[in-house]
């Protein structure tokens, strides 16, 4: 859970429920599963996501619609199988891809959708544009870096996401809890 407003406490229960019950291993809070607008979303914030969405689609074959959403449960055995390297934003990308390599059952669990003006800090200590520009930069080498390791370990596909042919489209697991 992230510390600037941004996540409901209120949702805890239904984040932490298919872990408990055994339905996932990871779930990850999705603040657009049920509504994919833009809303009441930050312009830049906005067009970051949809970039990332499209990235790990075509990396993982996954489509996470709210991919830097910090607001995750992990089983006791998962959190264990990830290994965090990155020090600021690559956290939870770096989930994603590790889940991924570790074979974990990753899902989205619909939560309150909160954007409060001035709250988040996202890169601030570097000016604002220089600071937003400095975390993509973050997420860009952390896909580069995952999806390279993915690749010399040939792991990480979801079983039947081999070859495809060319110009197919990929072919996307469902990611969402009800």
């Amino acid at each position: 859970m992230d510390g600037d407003g941004q996540h409901d406490p209120a949702d805890l229960e239904r984040l932490v429920t298919p872990v408990v019950e055994g339905r996932c291993d990871v779930a990850v809070g999705s603040r657009y599963c049920e509504d994919s607008s833009p809303g009441s979303t930050p312009l830049n914030r906005y067009l970051v996501r949809r970039a990332l969405i499209a990235s790990l689609r075509r990396v993982l074959g996954r489509i996470y619609t709210d991919p830097c959403c910090g607001f995750r449960c992990f089983a006791r055995g998962a959190i264990r199988r990830i290994a965090f390297r990155g020090e600021r934003y690559q956290g939870e990308l770096e989930a994603l891809f590790e889940a991924a390599a570790n074979g974990l059952r990753v899902a989205e669990v619909p939560i309150s959708r909160i954007y409060m003006p001035g709250a988040s800090k996202m890169g601030a200590g570097r000016g604002r544009l220089a600071g937003r520009l400095w975390v993509v930069a973050q997420y860009v080498s952390t896909i580069r870096t995952k999806a390279r390791e993915l690749r010399r370990t040939g792991s990480g596909r979801p079983r039947g996401f081999g070859a495809r042919r060319a110009g197919a489209p990929p072919r996307v697991l469902p990611a969402r809890v009800p």
